[in-house]
């Protein structure tokens, strides 16, 4: 494989996770816009309220898309399940920067944005794994750390674009304007990225190490809970500190800063720019370590990291100053980026080519819907029961535990395969 097509395969999956993660950047920071457009109520807690639960419809629907992607990625090839989840989510999301609003059309409006959504999730639940796996599978021997980290750099990319963008209408339009068309702006102008990565995608060779794989009998759903039910439920567990710390991270504690008046609200985007950033540049540099050292141990320094921040970061929001809660917050982006950085390598590891795509999707997707989608919530429940927002680094401590509970188990079932700089993995087991 040549530079050119090394480079177009970077590009194909590091843009279908920015326009994933741009989408979900932009739904969130527009919220009360779009609640107005398609919710409109007297209450207006009620409209934002059914706005946000049209946004968790999308992780609901993700373990979907992660059965259905990964049955076309084990059975019919990585890139076909690229191709097909790229256009799954570059439509609607199009779609939802046409939609007629309730004004115009009723009930049909709200309708419409949930299916909208609901296709979105589907093809969210196969898109990032896709992307991560394909990396890998097509990595220069002894760069595959460098290559897998291309998936979650997109994904940070993705919100900070969302972020910045959500900033600059803010700056740039009067809310009459903003309100009028502005909020569809985003969406409509993601559809270019997502054309230039489908075109990209199906210029793209098939995976090799999918070419020279055997196919299973069985469905690989089947073949996952048959043969490897145990490998499954510690690679689910292993993703609890990834999806209870990044959504605490990224969307709980920068918000409640700011309720609780620690953080200036017009510093919000940019405190959030600052998270992600710091976050990317640790998930790269932990990637591409493991090229050189051992990822269970560069993985095993990030829940440690995050189980001795935990405290920490949730005491420097009530009595530290604005420049020491970013900088609490930057080191608790370190420690989770060192748990995102080896996260592909140590999930290809587990799973042989025949059922990975699927396993890992849905192992993810679970985790994600479980634990992450959910986190925001079970940390507000704990701050209206205590009213301590200290008693909130519970949840990052369990959610580091039960990973540290996975990883050592996977271990010891002897799951977790070496990379090799000579060969495509070595020992592939479930």
């Amino acid at each position: 494989m040549n530079r050119t097509e090394k480079y177009k395969i970077l590009f194909s999956c590091l843009s279908g996770s920015v326009l994933e993660w741009f989408d979900f950047a932009v739904y969130g920071y527009l919220t009360s816009i779009i609640a107005s457009q398609f919710f409109p109520s007297t209450n207006k807690l009620a409209s934002i309220l059914l706005t946000y639960a049209v946004f968790a419809t999308g992780f609901l629907f993700r373990p979907l898309g992660a059965i259905l992607f990964g049955y076309i990625g084990d059975r019919l090839g990585r890139k076909a399940a690229l191709v097909t989840s790229s256009l799954l989510m570059a439509v609607p999301t199009f779609i939802i920067g046409t939609l007629p609003n309730y004004a115009s059309i009723g009930m049909f409006a709200p309708l419409l944005l949930i299916f909208c959504r609901i296709l979105q999730g589907i093809s969210v639940g196969g898109e990032f794994t896709g992307s991560f796996i394909y990396l890998i599978e097509n990595a220069t021997p002894g760069k595959k750390g460098f290559f897998s980290c291309f998936a979650d750099i997109g994904c940070c990319l993705g919100m900070i674009l969302g972020s910045l963008c959500v900033a600059l209408l803010n700056s740039y339009l009067t809310p009459e304007q903003l309100e009028s068309f502005g909020w569809r702006l985003p969406f409509l102008g993601g559809i270019v990225l997502s054309m230039i990565a489908l075109y990209i995608r199906t210029c793209l060779p098939e995976s090799s190490e999918f070419q020279k794989a055997k196919p299973v009998k069985k469905m690989p759903l089947q073949e996952i809970f048959t043969q490897f039910p145990k490998t499954f439920i510690y690679s689910t567990l292993l993703m609890a500190i990834n999806a209870i710390g990044f959504y605490l991270l990224v969307v709980f504690i920068p918000n409640q800063a700011v309720l609780m008046g620690k953080i200036p609200a017009a510093s919000g985007y940019l405190v959030n720019t600052i998270i992600l950033s710091v976050l990317m540049v640790a998930l790269f540099v932990a990637a591409c370590a493991c090229d050189y050292f051992d990822k269970t141990k560069i993985y095993f320094a990030g829940i440690l990291g995050c189980m001795l921040l935990a405290y920490p970061v949730f005491y420097a929001v009530t009595h530290f100053d604005l420049f020491a809660q970013v900088v609490m917050n930057c080191l608790l982006a370190v420690a989770v980026g060192f748990c995102f950085g080896p996260r592909p390598l140590l999930l290809v590891s587990v799973y042989s080519a025949t059922v990975r795509y699927t396993a890992i999707a849905l192992a993810l997707n679970i985790a994600n819907a479980v634990l992450g989608g959910t986190a925001p919530l079970m940390a507000t429940y704990l701050l209206s029961k205590t009213g301590s927002i200290q008693s909130i680094a519970i949840l990052i401590f369990l959610g580091s535990a039960v990973s540290l509970y996975a990883l050592l188990n996977l271990v010891k079932l002897g799951s977790l395969v070496k990379f090799s700089k000579s060969y495509q993995l070595i020992g592939e087991r479930g």
